[in-house]
């Protein structure tokens, strides 16, 4: 019988759920919520003065209120573009692989976010964030999906909502703990949760197995029958794999027409 981290059925839907969904989601809520809670910490500002307001004239606080948004909102910019080009990808290579690259993407971004020195490596790491985090965002609920039986894909598609709260209250904690931290590191280690984050992923979603419906789509039909099996605790030639199976080569053959 196949296994996935020597896991089968319920166990293994559960490492899929909390170890690729959960901190996949997480990361969209953290990183959203970051940058508000060290924005206006001394080192943040000694460190970039361009965003800095300390002894602002009236009309130079406008202007780097705008610049405050703009770093704020590039995230977003990469987090958009990030989204949009992993709906083909997902589709070209493949849900786990693109789940891998995403994570490498937002880990680079995390890095340069908490090495940055100067403010245009700020707005550079900012977008590579935002692109990894996006590609996460938009595959990993895809992914996680088409690994759900029936009955456990509501719930845990739904799970979303509940991850991504729960990212932005952990940014909030840890920057609010952060902010009694001497110098730079009170931004800084707010800024290396990310790396975790995306360590977790890669560390999972390598031994965890592809979507059943993309390997159908592909034509590789015993792969997927060994994981569905797998994922539903049952042996093959079990009645309900095979009704499975033809559900997901019947919906292959009408996606190609």
């Amino acid at each position: 019988m196949t296994k996935f981290l020597g896991l089968r059925g319920n166990r293994l839907n559960l490492v899929a759920l909390f170890g690729v969904m959960m901190p996949s989601i997480v990361s969209l809520g953290y990183n959203q919520s970051l940058l508000g809670g060290v924005l206006t910490l001394q080192a943040f500002e000694d460190q970039f003065p361009e965003i800095s307001v300390v002894d602002a004239t009236p009309q130079e606080k406008s202007r780097t209120s705008t610049i405050q948004g703009t770093v704020v909102a590039l995230y977003a910019v990469g987090g958009l573009f990030g989204a949009i080009s992993c709906i083909g990808l997902g589709d070209l290579f493949g849900r786990r692989r693109v789940i891998m690259i995403a994570s490498v993407i937002q880990l680079i971004g995390a890095i340069l976010t908490t090495s940055a020195f100067a403010f245009a490596h700020l707005i550079v790491s900012r977008l590579i964030l935002g692109l990894g985090t996006g590609g996460l965002m938009a595959t990993a609920p895809v992914w996680l999906s088409e690994l759900s039986s029936t009955e456990r894909r509501g719930m845990n598609v739904s799970s979303s909502g509940l991850f991504a709260g729960l990212g932005a209250t952990i940014a909030l904690f840890v920057d609010f703990g952060m902010s009694f931290a001497p110098g730079s590191v009170g931004w800084r280690f707010p800024a290396a949760v990310p790396v975790l984050l995306s360590l977790i992923i890669l560390g999972f979603i390598y031994f965890l197995p592809e979507s059943p419906r993309w390997l159908i789509r592909k034509d590789r039909i015993a792969e997927a029958r060994e994981i569905l099996t797998a994922l539903d605790g049952m042996s093959i030639g079990n009645g309900k794999i095979e009704g499975e199976i033809q559900e997901l080569v019947i919906l292959a053959i009408v996606l190609k027409v």
